[in-house]
């Protein structure tokens, strides 16, 4: 009677041998994923934001809004005339994003990246040489956009960068970046004050080519890690221009950046002189900007938390209503009617609610088209609607030159967040994985 009970004990030790030997081997061949904080990415993320923050067009974009008044009293210009340089950046800026982005989809992000901040370095050191000629201005401004539209490759770079927890990463990345773009107007500030607007071009110009060889040095190609890991880089997945420009999805997410962007970016162009046509003083005018950067950090992190958390461009919604409360108060305070608390309180709402899209949008393009095209699509978007915005700050330029007042453009930018609000609300579901673009790790060196 004890050979059966054997034999049955040794056919269920093997049993379980088997079982757990199948198990071990499936989870060997499980592929290991690199967290989204590897020293790795944290490398190339600190990368990406100085590179963004420092060593585009935004350093000499920045001082747009500061140079309104001493260039049309220096040069005898209006702010109309001086308004269309921001329409050449970006009628300029908008037809070279395609072809950008198709070659960065196909030769690579790097090369993009550290030719256009060369020549952005360049044309910064140059435009220390203004003067009287408008079509010299316009020139300056026409190669900032073809030549700063290559930043649009680093949109790829951070979508791919981050797969697991991409909308906290993002949001991460983009406090990082939130804080050090609220250096910026201040820099700029005490650069003019101290020692002019030519010198303050020539600070820029060198800083931007002083950043080239760390962007060399660190930045890597989406999939590159992969790619030493194995024989080839898996392909990226997602939709072609085709297939995105044939989709209804591609033009309600265009409608809604165009009509949360647009006239806004006129009125932030008009900033200081608006302020200072109400009240207050450049100085203040200058650090309430930095204050509604500094406070976006929460909208940045909250943003990134929902669209990690909640599968729906819904989410967005509320900070449509936020940013349309914030240009109400914004319209109706002056230096005598509200102060400074209620300043406070509409640049808060407003750097609140612009910065929540910033994690928040780039988010959206991963879920809804995919990664393959990813540097394309989001170029041919900027392509529809910065010719938009090439006319908005001429156009809130030409509103002050006529009525000798901001007021109609504070109009214009409440009602408009309001219709990116009720796009947020009907968009479908998400195409996507919220892990689309995970690669194993890098092989360890011996």
């Amino acid at each position: 009677m004890l050979v059966p009970v054997r034999r049955g004990l040794t056919l269920c030790a093997r049993t379980v041998s088997t079982i757990l030997a199948s198990t071990h081997r499936h989870r060997s061949c499980k592929p290991a994923y690199e967290g989204d904080f590897s020293p790795r990415k944290l490398k190339i993320a600190a990368a990406i934001l100085i590179g963004q923050t420092f060593a585009t067009s935004l350093l000499p974009y920045s001082a747009f809004t500061l140079l309104i008044i001493p260039f049309t009293k220096h040069f005898g210009w209006t702010r109309t005339e001086f308004s269309f340089a921001t329409t050449f950046i970006f009628i300029f800026g908008a037809a070279s994003l395609w072809p950008i982005g198709r070659i960065a989809d196909k030769f690579g992000i790097r090369p993009v990246i550290l030719i256009g901040t060369a020549v952005v370095g360049l044309v910064t050191l140059a435009m220390s040489l203004q003067t009287a000629s408008l079509a010299q201005l316009y020139a300056y401004y026409a190669l900032l956009g073809i030549f700063g539209s290559t930043g649009v490759a680093y949109l790829k770079l951070v979508a791919a960068l981050f797969t697991q927890n991409r909308g906290k990463a993002l949001a991460i990345l983009g406090a990082e970046s939130t804080v050090a773009a609220a250096l910026v107007p201040l820099m700029t500030n005490a650069l003019l004050l101290r020692f002019g607007w030519r010198a303050m071009y020539l600070v820029f110009g060198a800083l931007i080519l002083a950043i080239i060889p760390l962007l060399y040095f660190t930045l890597e190609e989406p999939g590159q890690a992969a790619s030493k890991a194995s024989a080839s880089a898996p392909a990226l997945e997602g939709m072609s221009i085709k297939q995105a420009l044939r989709d209804g999805v591609f033009w309600l997410i265009t409608l809604a950046g165009m009509a949360g962007m647009v006239i806004a970016t006129g009125v932030m162009s008009h900033l200081v002189p608006a302020l200072i046509g109400k009240g207050f003083s450049q100085t203040l005018a200058v650090e309430m900007t930095s204050l509604s950067t500094l406070v976006g950090l929460g909208g940045t992190l909250v943003g990134g938390y929902l669209v990690d958390r909640f599968f729906t461009t819904k989410v967005a919604a509320p900070f449509s209503a936020l940013s349309a409360l914030g240009a109400f108060l914004l319209m109706v305070v002056t230096a005598s009617r509200g102060g400074l608390p209620v300043l406070i309180v509409a640049m808060a709402l407003g750097g609140f609610a612009l910065n929540a899209y910033r994690p928040m949008g780039t988010y959206f393009q991963t879920r809804y088209f995919g990664l393959a095209a990813f540097t394309e699509i989001a170029a041919v978007q900027y392509m529809i609607i910065n010719p938009v915005s090439a006319f908005s700050t001429p156009f809130v330029g030409a509103i002050y030159d006529r009525t000798h007042s901001y007021h109609l453009a504070f109009v214009l930018m409440v009602f408009t967040p309001l219709v990116a609000g009720v796009i947020w609300l009907v968009l479908p579901r998400y195409r996507y994985s919220a892990h689309i673009g995970q690669a194993p790790p890098p092989p360890r060196r011996a």
